[in-house]
């Protein structure tokens, strides 16, 4: 039993530091969105300057959750999201066994090379 707590308390910590790192990426792209957003502005095109404003917004949102988000209410929001839209998950899940089994793909195609 207290192997299994220090893990998941080693998890936890985990999904803590890399959503707050995730989090600051995020809002760095925002910022990176809104300057192209103002520089389409500049250039007259008002129309995907708004998209743009509109992605940034979104994105920065989005970057503020994961920075101000544990683990716990991460993980408590994936759940309610789950029991809302099942099917999504479902879709999420298939989509990252897909990358993922590309992933391993890849890799054992480079290490049987290599050998």
């Amino acid at each position: 039993k207290q192997a299994a707590g220090e893990a998941k308390s080693r998890v936890r910590d985990q999904v803590d530091q890399r959503s707050t790192q995730a989090g600051e990426q995020v809002s760095s792209a925002a910022q990176d969105v809104r300057s192209v957003g103002e520089e389409l502005r500049r250039q007259g095109k008002d129309q995907p300057a708004r998209m743009a404003d509109q992605a940034a917004e979104r994105a920065e949102r989005l970057g503020s959750y994961l920075q101000e988000s544990d683990a716990d209410r991460i993980l408590r929001d994936v759940e309610d999201f789950g029991r809302r839209q099942p099917w999504a998950m479902v879709a999420g899940g298939l989509a990252l066994g897909l990358v993922a089994s590309r992933f391993l793909k890849a890799s054992s195609e480079q290490r049987y090379a290599r050998g």
